[in-house]
């Protein structure tokens, strides 16, 4: 069957003038202006109808490429009424629950989650409803094989087609961020474990001097307190608020970040009674990945035997009285050049105030309150 042929207004105008009388001629001019109205009015409606056509067609092409964007998303999406009942959920989301999504839409999200953080998922939705801000918080999800999952929760407040509001919420399975950060827990325990079984006082100390990691010796000397809370090297062990300086107490810090080497020096510290003890402070760097000292590491240990004390100022004085007497032979008359002489004299000067330096060492030890110089 053929599809009539449309009639044009333009046409219906003529026949319908042939029928009018000439004597009417204002009657069929306003006929003629009405028609033309009517054509154009027509014709625009017909371009606007074309251009909503085509609104329509890119609506539904963004909607099925959100729809795409949304179903295939790497992390879990839902959107959850007040109480936290599924109103949608994409493949991800579904897949981490590992159930089926049809199973999941209308049903509350809560059976889900673990039993001790059932009143953590309904605060997240109520903040995130009644405050309507964003909020993210963590819980355990359980799947529907009773595995549990750590999971994040970011969620924000949106409306619905009837201005109710719905949260919308990311999921993010944080599980392996989770066994990393106990793997580090339990790695920084063990650290602590073995550091806490030395006897004595060992501090990792930060080039701010701020003390990073402490034994119990360590806490021991500050009264219980844990001193990487706020305390400095020379706080915890010297009672002061400077750092260490001078030749008879060199700071350990500073020098090792100097040379790079380690080194062990005589101090007077403080211990957890508040009187003066005399200690061995042996510190080694800690290099970061350019190169340089970020830490070091400092044992302090008392020195309370004479026997010891006597050993130490031998074996300190042993270092330069044996390179004085290499550059003593080597001085005898007709064997060195004047160059040598010279560079052997500085050398002597050297280690000569170097024992000087061990023996202003003894003497604050054995006067640990009265200046010490060289004669």
């Amino acid at each position: 069957m053929s599809r009539p042929v449309p009639v044009r207004a333009s046409e219906i105008v003529q026949q319908f003038c042939q029928q009018l009388d000439d004597r009417q001629p204002s009657a069929l001019q306003e006929a003629e202006r009405l028609v033309r109205e009517t054509e154009r009015q027509c014709e625009r409606l017909q371009r606007e109808n074309q251009e909503l056509r085509k609104i329509q067609r890119q609506l539904e092409a963004y909607k099925d490429r959100y729809v795409d964007l949304y179903d295939f998303a790497p992390l879990g999406y839902a959107t959850l009424d007040g109480e936290g009942f599924v109103q949608e959920i994409n493949l991800a989301g579904a897949q981490l629950l590992g159930a089926e999504r049809d199973a999941l839409i209308g049903y509350a999200l809560g059976d889900y989650v673990a039993a001790e953080d059932q009143k953590a998922f309904l605060d997240h939705v109520g903040q995130c409803l009644e405050q309507r801000r964003e909020v993210t918080c963590e819980l355990r999800l359980l799947a529907k094989d009773g595995r549990p999952i750590a999971t994040q929760l970011h969620s924000i407040p949106i409306e619905g087609p009837q201005n109710e509001l719905f949260c919308k919420t990311a999921f993010t399975d944080i599980s392996e961020r989770k066994k990393m950060e106990e793997a580090v827990r339990q790695s920084r325990a063990f650290l602590q474990m073995v550091i806490d079984a030395i006897p004595d006082t060992l501090l990792v100390i930060g080039r701010d001097y701020r003390i990073s990691l402490a034994n119990r010796a360590a806490r021991k000397l500050a009264g219980g307190a844990d001193p990487t809370a706020c305390l400095t090297c020379y706080q915890l062990s010297h009672h002061r608020e400077l750092p260490c300086e001078g030749q008879n107490e060199p700071c350990p810090l500073s020098q090792v970040i100097a040379t790079k080497q380690p080194l062990t020096v005589l101090h007077t510290h403080y211990d957890a009674d508040g009187n003066e003890v005399l200690v061995e402070v042996s510190a080694a760097p800690v290099f970061d990945e350019a190169g340089e000292v970020s830490h070091i590491i400092e044992a302090c240990r008392p020195i309370s035997d004479p026997k010891r004390i006597a050993a130490d100022i031998a074996y300190g004085l042993r270092g330069p009285v044996s390179v004085l007497r290499q550059a003593a032979d080597y001085l005898r008359p007709g064997v060195a050049d004047p160059a040598k002489r010279a560079e052997y004299f500085e050398v002597i000067e050297e280690q000569i105030e170097a024992i000087d330096r061990i023996a202003a060492d003894v003497m604050e030890t054995a006067h640990p309150n009265q200046g010490t110089g060289s004669p």
